[in-house]
């Protein structure tokens, strides 16, 4: 499966990104909003992760190209708060997880979020 990845915390995008290529994924990997929404276009992912919070294109932008391009997605944030999940679900992403996450939890988030790639 082809997945977007866009966090604006290059570490965690790497290691993200590790985990990911690891469960046999291809990455195309994004270290900003704008970047995510030029590679949700031209990338052609089957599904895309997206930090909530990013500068200037955030990941809720993202989302709304994600959902006209017809991508599934979810959401990875370091909040946890009521109402980012309420807006998150609304927008309509299939899964909300908080940073830090585990391999496992990622993975399988994933295979929900696109069961058919």
């Amino acid at each position: 499966m082809v997945v977007l990845l866009a966090d604006d915390n290059r570490l965690l995008l790497t290691v993200l990104a590790g985990v990911l290529r690891l469960g046999g994924h291809e990455v195309l990997a994004a270290d900003s909003g704008e970047e995510a929404l030029r590679l949700s276009r031209e990338g052609s992912p089957d599904a895309a992760i997206i930090d909530y919070y990013m500068p200037f294109v955030s990941g809720e932008d993202v989302a709304r190209q994600c959902r006209l391009l017809e991508i599934p997605f979810m959401f990875i944030s370091a909040y946890d708060d009521a109402g980012t999940r309420r807006v998150a679900r609304k927008l309509g992403a299939c899964e909300y997880l908080v940073k830090p996450t585990d391999r496992e939890e990622l993975l399988a988030a994933l295979a929900r979020c696109a069961p058919n790639s």
